[in-house]
């Protein structure tokens, strides 16, 4: 396991399923299997998403507003392009644009990879900020218990110390975080941080990747709540058909996770994730 990469993908997936992580990270299999009961609405939006964190890119970069306008040609990508023109009007002040950055930093002994949509490093601290283009504008309690909260300010502050000429500018109690909704612009979720809520971060991510790592290949079992079978890639590879009435619970949360789940199976077939591997 020596060069494998945990990320919160990966992670997620380990939470939300095992036997779907053993699937995609140990096996590496590209099970062609996505049945979902809207498969063009979530491939739509996925591949919308896309597009979206592209112009965002573009934009931080310097390119100008008009030549990115210009170019999109979906009337759903030209408004989330809009809502997102019009907030950062408002919202985004003085600093320095990091997008798409990248960090890497060791926990549990193990690697683990981080990608940002945007950093922002401002007179005070480090922003970072993260775009969501699914329906929903997600509660502020679901999104605490998802991996990217936890891991993306813990890995910024075990790994940002060359974000900035001032080292205290990424510790714990200088760093936010931010969803921005694509639906919803003017309604973002701004999360603080801690050095308590650091410490209890590591704390659980340390434990996860330890538990991975002490799970014999073969022994990953397939989760127990169904729920999250709903938009898997795996599904049939499994012989999961949860019922309509259980998967009908939580559409909050199957909208975003079937896109979690498309953009994770994406990544693998990229070989984005490194192909070694050394598991008991």
């Amino acid at each position: 396991m020596n060069n494998f990469s945990f990320s919160q993908s990966s992670l997620q997936d380990f939470v939300d399923c095992p036997k779907r992580f053993e699937l995609r990270y140990l096996l590496k299999i590209r099970w062609p299997g996505f049945i979902t009961d809207e498969p063009e609405e979530v491939r739509r939006s996925f591949i919308l998403g896309n597009r979206f964190h592209l112009l965002c890119h573009q934009f931080f970069t310097g390119l100008p507003v008009d030549t990115i306008t210009q170019a999109i040609d979906d009337e759903a990508l030209l408004e989330w392009w809009n809502n997102f023109l019009a907030w950062g009007q408002e919202a985004l002040g003085e600093g320095q644009y990091l997008p798409e950055i990248t960090l890497h930093t060791h926990l549990a002994g193990r690697q683990v990879v981080a990608k940002f949509d945007l950093l922002q490093v401002h007179g005070t601290g480090i922003r970072i900020y993260d775009w969501k283009t699914s329906p929903t504008r997600h509660a502020r309690s679901w999104l605490e218990k998802k991996i990217q909260t936890t891991l993306y300010p813990l890995v910024l502050c075990l790994a940002g110390q060359n974000l900035s000429g001032d080292p205290t500018l990424h510790s714990p109690e200088n760093i936010e975080m931010v969803y921005w909704f694509a639906y919803h612009p003017q309604n973002p979720e701004i999360l603080s941080y801690s050095r308590y809520q650091f410490d209890e971060d590591r704390q659980y991510i340390e434990e996860l990747i330890n538990q991975i790592s002490n799970i014999p290949r073969g022994n990953f079992e397939m989760t127990e709540d169904q729920r999250h079978c709903r938009f898997c890639t795996y599904r049939s590879f499994c012989d999961r058909h949860p019922d309509p009435v259980l998967t009908g619970l939580d559409e909050e949360n199957s909208f975003e996770t079937a896109l979690e789940n498309l953009a994770a199976a994406f990544e693998n077939q990229l070989d984005e994730i490194p192909e070694t591997w050394q598991n008991p």
